[in-house]
């Protein structure tokens, strides 16, 4: 296959293969009688299931397929005009994993998770790794939330620490029984996702350490019970390499906890913790903070101001951002 091979399968030829596919879907269901009037005849939800059985839930396959599809030809395009060479070998193995991650994003909501698809298909296009090894990493994308991300994007960004128990590690940590000295710094999970409750993020950093992503340290130390101090492994740092290193934001990963919406005006009554992002045209408490981060410390905002290169995720929007040449872009 020649350097171009991508070049070769626009994305509309392939979107108008998807969309057949969809609509023969489509048509299949519409055409067994007996499985439509068995979930028609189901009370209160039969309808709604028969129309998203029918043809609306093609329709968000296809568009899901068609972002994806749009964000690889974008990443491609870049590194080609870098002078990196962009080839995929027509092969048993790549078919299997081309379409392993395409049948995969057609049911992914998060646009934010087709990105990391997209980086992560890219990335094997190439350096050509071994397959076994892409599809470890497409294995742990696909088994991982978009929260499981961030918590790991945070978690391998992290500086160690230059003292305390925990030095020269990369700690995350839960809400602890044991009483630390003052002069312990803790990067404690709740302040960077306030609106969780803790339950939940021990429930996802749990799921992160039977994954090998993240491993307990404060088992042994001093009076730390299990799934309070917790940090990165080398197969985190691995995985997180797969989604970044041929992304447009290799560079600047989400470090930064990430926002609830935009606004203009500061919200009359905040949420202690609660991020918000500020537009270009803020009043009160925000004027002099034009395109910054506001967060409510339960007293007073506390400002980020923005920096070439930042990127946070918008939760409103379910999309991240980098700051770039004085605005936010999408990314």
């Amino acid at each position: 296959m020649s350097n171009d091979t991508y070049r070769d399968i626009p994305p509309d030829r392939a979107l108008d293969k998807a969309e057949t596919n969809f609509t023969e879907i489509s048509r299949r269901y519409y055409e067994c009688f007996p499985l439509r009037a068995a979930i028609q005849a189901l009370p209160g939800v039969g309808s709604t299931i028969d129309t998203l059985l029918g043809g609306l839930g093609a329709k968000w396959q296809y568009e899901r397929l068609e972002d994806c599809l749009k964000q690889l030809d974008a990443r491609v395009q870049t590194l080609e005009s870098r002078g990196i060479t962009v080839k995929l070998e027509e092969t048993e193995e790549a078919y299997d994993f081309v379409v392993s991650a395409f049948d995969h994003v057609c049911r992914v909501r998060s646009r934010n998770k087709r990105r990391y698809f997209a980086n992560l298909l890219t990335r094997q296009f190439v350096k050509h790794l071994e397959w076994d090894e892409a599809e470890s990493a497409m294995r742990l994308l696909k088994d991982l939330t978009e929260i499981h991300i961030f918590i790991l994007q945070w978690a391998v960004t992290l500086k160690p620490f230059d003292e305390g128990p925990f030095r020269g590690l990369r700690i995350i940590s839960l809400p602890a029984k044991f009483n630390y000295p003052n002069k312990w710094e803790r990067n404690e999970l709740i302040q960077f996702f306030p609106r969780f409750t803790v339950a939940y993020l021990r429930l996802l950093s749990s799921e992160l350490v039977g994954k090998g992503l993240l491993h307990d340290e404060g088992i042994g130390r001093f009076d730390i019970s299990a799934m309070e101090e917790l940090r990165p492994t080398s197969l985190a740092d691995w995985f997180v390499k797969w989604l970044y290193e041929y992304s447009d934001d290799h560079n600047n990963i989400e470090t930064h906890p990430p926002v609830i919406r935009d606004f203009n005006t500061p919200p009359d009554s905040p949420k202690t913790g609660e991020r918000y992002g500020i537009l270009d045209k803020p009043t009160g408490e925000w004027a002099e903070h034009l395109n910054g981060i506001a967060e409510w410390d339960g007293k007073r905002w506390i400002f980020t101001d923005a920096e070439e290169g930042m990127v946070v995720f918008n939760e409103k929007e379910d999309k991240a951002f980098r700051f770039k040449d004085g605005e936010w872009v999408e990314i």
